[in-house]
Formats: C-alpha cells, structure tokens, sequence
C-alpha cells in the first residue's frame, strides 16, 4: 500500500490534499476512459471513489458541476471531455 493514500477519503487523507496522489491515477483512467469512448460512445463517465450513480448525463446538461469530487468524461461536439475532481 502506498503510504501517500492514508485513510482515503476519511479525515485528513480526503478532500483536497488527495488531489496530489489522485491526479496521475485519475488521467490515467480517463485516458482509458477516451480509448473505450473510441470504441462504444457513452454519455458520462464517472472516475472517483464509491461513485452511488445518482448523477446522470441528462442532469448534467453536457456540464460538469463547478465544485466536483469526481471526474467527468463528457461528450462534446464528438470528443470526450475530462473534468478532474476539485475537491
């Protein structure tokens, strides 16, 4: 276990702080994400920790939330766009 990750999300581990060590793992999905977007075109992708599938592409309006706690891989003009979390 890398000891950078700590009790993610919990106490001082989560939020903010998290972002350091999170960044490089979330590009790496959301490259994933682009190369299977490539492939079979979906409406969003979430890349974050337990995400519950209560946010939906219709919601979304084609716009990632100011302040997020995921990343969104959303469709635009035929390419995919990656939001990074921010919290």
């Amino acid at each position: 276990m890398d000891a950078k990750i700590g009790g993610f999300p919990f106490g001082q581990d989560g939020g903010t702080v998290s972002l350091e060590w999170r960044r490089t793992l979330d590009n790496w999905l959301a490259a994933v994400g682009a190369d299977i977007f490539q492939e079979v075109p979906f409406r969003l992708g979430l890349i974050g920790f337990e995400l519950s599938g209560e946010t939906d592409a219709e919601q979304l309006n084609g716009h990632a939330p100011e302040e997020r706690w995921e990343g969104y891989l959303l469709p635009t003009g035929g390419r995919l766009r990656f939001d990074p979390a921010n919290r």
